[in-house]
């Protein structure tokens, strides 16, 4: 963490950090490694080790986020790219004199525009992104197993609210819900939400999604995370963390069946009944017998 103590602020028992931190070098548990554990030990070790490369959806979602959140940062983190395809000698050449920019094409960059618009143009979801600081890096020690851990929150409004950013086909509440479950957002909400009163236990403040779509007209809603989902994401989040914090004093990081043969079940709708036809589906044809 030597690398940043320039550019940070202490602040109690951790730190709040604002500006350019170098938050790859900060070793610490985060989030989107975190959520392997729930899986396996193993497939967290390998993901901790083996980080993901950024895939062009998630880049077209950070260019979003910049626009919403830091608009001003546009033209010095992104290189717009005129060609046609992402390889080749055009691609390559231009690459190398962007190494330390993000490269976008225009149209990417319009659609990040577009969305800024629609978040900034709402005045209940500008309100959660006003008075606060935006990409804000959490480091925390958790009180129950001692690790330290980090994350990266999009937006703080001071004690009012800590604000989550997110990109979706569709921001109605239905399918979001399936969305924040099956993404695990409740998870990194409730991950985030006790770093923060763990640096500052006086504060109570919300968790704040604000869903955003991709497609036009990007409609926009701001959802707050209930306390029932938020203790549902506490509770995977904390075996998580006992998880990792076991296997680190163990040494060993074991998988799936932990070395064990398992016994399969298959869940109950998949089970057949004892009276009734049974109907499935084989190449599109349907069969019932």
């Amino acid at each position: 963490m030597t690398s940043t103590a320039k550019k940070i602020q202490t602040v109690g028992p951790g730190m709040y950090l604002r500006g350019e931190v170098d938050y790859d070098a900060i070793d610490a548990v985060n989030f989107s490694t975190l959520k392997y554990a729930a899986k396996s030990p193993l497939a967290y070790f390998h993901r901790m080790n083996n980080p993901k490369a950024s895939t062009i959806p998630q880049l077209r979602g950070t260019a979003s986020h910049t626009a919403i959140l830091e608009p001003e940062r546009l033209d010095s983190d992104y290189a717009i790219f005129a060609g046609k395809v992402r390889n080749g000698k055009v691609w390559d050449a231009f690459e190398a004199e962007n190494a330390h920019r993000k490269i976008i094409k225009q149209g990417e960059l319009d659609q990040a525009l577009r969305m800024q618009r629609a978040v900034r143009s709402m005045p209940c979801a500008d309100a959660y992104l006003s008075d606060g600081h935006a990409e804000v890096t959490l480091v925390w020690v958790d009180d129950v197993t001692g690790l330290l851990c980090k994350g990266r929150v999009d937006y703080v409004k001071g004690d009012d609210a800590i604000v989550d950013l997110k990109g979706t086909g569709d921001a109605s509440e239905v399918s979001f819900a399936r969305e924040t479950g099956r993404q695990k957002y409740h998870v990194q909400a409730a991950f985030y939400l006790d770093g923060y009163t763990t640096l500052f236990p006086m504060a109570h403040p919300e968790s704040v999604l604000i869903a955003v779509e991709y497609s036009e007209p990007h409609d926009v809603a701001p959802y707050v995370i209930d306390a029932d989902s938020l203790e549902a994401g506490r509770r995977i989040y904390r075996a998580c963390l006992d998880r990792i914090a076991h296997c680190r004093e163990e040494r060993r990081w074991p998988g799936v069946a932990n070395g064990s043969v398992q016994t399969l079940r298959l869940p109950a709708y998949e089970m057949m009944e004892e009276d009734g036809d049974v109907e499935l589906t084989v190449d599109g044809e349907s069969i019932a017998f």
